[in-house]
């Protein structure tokens, strides 16, 4: 069960104001939050380019206010930092610890999609758009007005929200719809009062209290506090929050209208200039949300849900819209279990396909071997890596089920970065991974198996001998479905032997 379908008592919200950043801020620290799973896809995208620069790594971790702080954090640790000179920059950080570390901080962390739902997923994904527009804000006002370091203001606008970021992920799904409720009637310049309303006290006191202890900086920390400063940089910081949270009100509303003379008139920076700044993060912004679960006109327009919808997952209409969306061939066995009678009649479908010299080719083996772990195996999503010639990537050639379309030639190295794919490419011929899987094979679920699997069970065999592989398929069952099992797996091993010996047979009877 999500975490935001939890049941929560009656009278959570006022139990919640009673408490203060103190206390969410250890409660923060054990959750131990999720990421966004659109940066572990931009992880991977890193990971399977060559040549690749950690501008482009930090360009895929710095959209992502959760990853940043988590790399923030790792990066002023004694561990990786013994000298513990203060890292304020994301480019920097991701310099500082280094790729396998970004690599290794994706392998056990949660998603924020997977792990909430319905109003509490809305409000999370609302604010981290608004978190990215306010960075970019920041950076692009700092560089108007020649700061020497735009970058640092880039992560401060990112990270000025964190308190209210992190709590949405840990109060209860009362709070989150009181909070939402307030939200939307109440003008910017009146949400620090109506968050001590909800929360008992203002977000911005529990991002103070974080970047102390995640040592994320004093510029964030400075810009939290409700003081008077004369310094252009926390005033950077402060117009871009100030102009992002009431763009969200409208050019026509009061906030939008003071927002824009406050920072005209404390920058000295011309209106025509802050426009045309504000533009275009508003279109980086919107490029952002179709990354997202929901694009940002969805939340700007989504409505408060009914007492029954409250509670309803919205992954099981997520699951419902893309099952409708596939070919009737796939659709009538997803879901379905490991099905014998079904394994027969696929196997002669196969045998009678490799007997027919005059239409054998290797896609029709794969595509008739990938119906056999489809139906036969009572997968739901399969995809099938092929081994580039030169042996150091597997491309993913053919997608089978719901997978995104977008997956279609993404690349995983095979060296120097382990992962499950590349394993069993040189190892055992076929792995079953779950839960209770040894260590050394889940460590192996990284950034580049995530963004394909991110349920982290699912089964994985070779297509090819160990000495001569051709590549891999992999695939797992939908969110919400049965569990896979034993007789699951052998019919998955059984077809990808056949799929072995069929391209087998095929290039020995090639003229």
């Amino acid at each position: 069960m999500k975490e935001s379908d939890k049941g929560t008592t009656a009278g959570a919200v006022q139990v919640s104001g009673f408490r203060g950043a103190n206390y969410w801020a250890r409660q923060v620290g054990r959750a131990e939050l999720p990421i966004l799973r659109s940066t572990v896809m931009a992880i991977a995208r890193v990971f399977s380019q060559t040549g690749t620069s950690s501008a482009a790594m930090a360009e895929a971790v710095a959209k992502d206010p959760f990853m940043s702080a988590r790399i923030l954090r790792m990066a002023n640790s004694a561990f990786y930092n013994p000298g513990l000179k203060k890292v304020i920059a994301i480019p920097r950080a991701v310099v500082v610890v280094g790729f396998d570390a970004v690599r290794q901080a994706c392998l056990f962390a949660r998603f924020v999609e997977e792990t909430y739902s319905d109003q509490r997923l809305y409000e999370i994904v609302r604010c981290a758009l608004r978190a990215y527009r306010q960075a970019l804000m920041a950076q692009w006002i700092g560089e108007t007005l020649r700061d020497g370091s735009p970058e640092e203001l880039y992560a401060a606008g990112l990270l000025l929200d964190i308190g209210l970021l992190s709590l949405l992920c840990v109060v209860p799904l009362e709070t989150v719809l009181a909070f939402r409720e307030k939200r939307s009637r109440c003008a910017a310049t009146e949400q620090p009062a109506m968050e001590k309303e909800v929360f008992g006290f203002e977000t911005r006191r529990l991002t103070v209290r974080l970047a102390e202890e995640w040592t994320l900086g004093d510029l964030v920390k400075k810009a939290a506090l409700h003081r008077e400063e004369t310094d252009a940089r926390i005033q950077c910081v402060r117009a871009a929050s100030a102009l992002s949270l009431a763009f969200e009100q409208g050019r026509e509303s009061e906030a939008w209208t003071a927002a824009l003379e406050a920072a005209v008139d404390r920058l000295k920076v011309p209106e025509a200039t802050v426009l045309r700044l504000l533009e275009a993060a508003e279109r980086k912004a919107r490029e952002f949300s179709q990354e997202l679960p929901m694009t940002e006109e969805a939340l700007l327009t989504a409505k408060e849900p009914t007492a029954a919808a409250k509670e309803k997952d919205v992954m099981a209409t997520r699951l419902v819209e893309i099952r409708e969306q596939e070919p009737p061939m796939l659709r009538e066995d997803l879901w379905g279990p490991a099905d014998a009678e079904r394994q027969l009649e696929l196997l002669d479908d196969l045998l009678a396909y490799l007997v027919d010299e005059a239409r054998g080719h290797s896609q029709g083996v794969l595509d008739r071997a990938a119906r056999g772990l489809l139906e036969g195996a009572g997968l739901d999503r399969l995809g099938y890596f092929r081994l580039t010639p030169d042996e150091r990537f597997l491309e993913l050639k053919n997608l089978y089920g719901p997978l995104d379309a977008r997956f279609q030639g993404l690349l995983v190295p095979v060296e120097p970065y382990p992962n499950l794919l590349a394993h069993v490419l040189r190892g055992p011929a076929w792995l079953w991974v779950h839960e209770k899987s040894p260590p050394s094979i889940k460590g192996l679920i990284t950034p580049e198996v995530l963004q394909f699997f991110p349920a982290r069970e699912l089964f994985v065999g070779r297509v090819g001998w160990a000495h001569q592989p051709a590549g891999v398929f992999a695939g797992d069952r939908l969110p919400g479905n049965r569990p896979l099992d034993e007789r699951a797996f052998l019919a998955f091993r059984r077809f990808c032997h056949l799929a072995t010996l069929g391209l087998a047979l095929l290039r020995r009877t090639a003229p």
